[in-house]
């Protein structure tokens, strides 16, 4: 099966996170210029859902922008030579992967003291999936101590040096990593591995 016909078939069941994975997760094998493209709607599907969800912009423009996303998807897809893939691969991809694409399982709030932690993944991650507003908020809603510890003025840098520095001395990590993950979903899978 082609993945152009992958990509056509999640389109027709309106799965458009899972098209976006999955062209993600095959841009290796695609044109740099394509891959930064791919990039570049995925921003865009994630800043809509998150718009949406916080109720920032009405159904209609969500609607409007996700058709534009779904019609770039699909020009982007018809405009360049596919990897070619077998369905059986993709078929047993499917059966190990949980139904998101994105998802992450849940671990208890407080981590396991043997597991090593990437700094250098959640950092970009954090970086790049949320603006100055959305870690205020992640902050004020979930680390408190952290967001009370922040200065007027203060850099996204030394507000997400903090944060991370709380979650080490307070096995918080993956609590953070649900918690991004639930505001933004499509690049949560970028930055990985977080362990």
């Amino acid at each position: 099966m082609l993945l152009k016909d992958k990509v056509n078939e999640l389109i027709k069941n309106g799965k458009i996170s899972e098209t976006i994975n999955l062209l993600l997760k095959y841009a290796d094998d695609i044109d740099k210029d394509v891959v930064n493209t791919i990039y570049l709607i995925s921003a865009q599907f994630s800043s809509n859902e998150t718009d949406y969800q916080k109720n920032l912009i009405s159904s209609e423009v969500y609607r409007r922008e996700k058709a534009k996303i779904t019609n770039a998807i699909i020009q982007l897809v018809n405009d360049f030579e596919p990897k070619t893939l077998k369905t059986e691969v993709i078929e047993k991809e499917a059966e190990k992967e949980p139904t998101s694409l994105f998802s992450q399982p849940k671990l208890p709030e407080s981590d396991s003291m043997e597991r090593k932690y990437k700094l250098p993944n959640i950092q970009k991650l954090l970086v790049n999936a949320l603006d100055d507003t959305e870690l205020n908020q992640l902050c004020m809603f979930y680390f408190e101590d952290v967001y009370n510890s922040f200065a007027d003025g203060q850099s996204k840098t030394q507000k997400i040096m903090k944060l991370l520095d709380y979650c080490k001395r307070n096995m918080k990590f993956q609590y953070l990593l649900d918690n991004v993950y639930e505001q933004n979903t499509s690049l949560f899978e970028l930055y990985k591995p977080y362990f």
